[in-house]
């Protein structure tokens, strides 16, 4: 995810709605962060968060998303805002 947040838009939908921890960026060259991840050392810390668990995951799982955050895009797939590939 070296380049999520640098367009305009970004990946952090779930079922149609922004994730509650979407964020502007104060970081040159970047539109959004995730608030979690700006707080937290890496991703593992963030999927250990309550916030993440409690309350961006359940809605994951309900939108049927198989991925974390962190993980996006999953292997092969190219991400439609930054354009991004999977490893």
């Amino acid at each position: 995810m070296s380049r999520c947040g640098t367009s305009l838009s970004h990946c952090c939908w779930i079922a149609g709605e922004q994730c509650p921890y979407v964020e502007a960026s104060a970081r040159p060259d970047f539109y959004y962060d995730c608030a979690l991840r700006k707080r937290e050392p890496d991703w593992d810390a963030v999927h250990a968060s309550p916030e993440y668990r409690e309350i961006v995951k359940p809605k994951l799982e309900a939108a049927g998303v198989t991925v974390d955050c962190g993980d996006w895009p999953p292997p092969g797939h190219k991400c439609n805002d930054c354009g991004e590939i999977g490893q």
